[in-house]
């Protein structure tokens, strides 16, 4: 028998549009089978070349 476990990822978002210079509420939850694994996490802003990176 083989048994196949992925990773769980869960983003809640306050609210689907946001102004711009408004600031966001992101909640991330995160689920691993390794607990030393990493998790990188990008939230793109349009209205900026790049994007916010934690």
């Amino acid at each position: 028998m083989i048994q196949i476990m992925t990773n769980k990822i869960t983003l809640n978002i306050d609210k689907p549009i946001y102004n711009e210079g408004e600031y966001m509420k992101l909640k991330v939850d995160y689920e691993a089978l390794n607990p030393k694994q990493t998790m990188h996490v990008t939230v793109l802003d349009p209205s900026r070349e790049g994007g916010f990176q934690c």
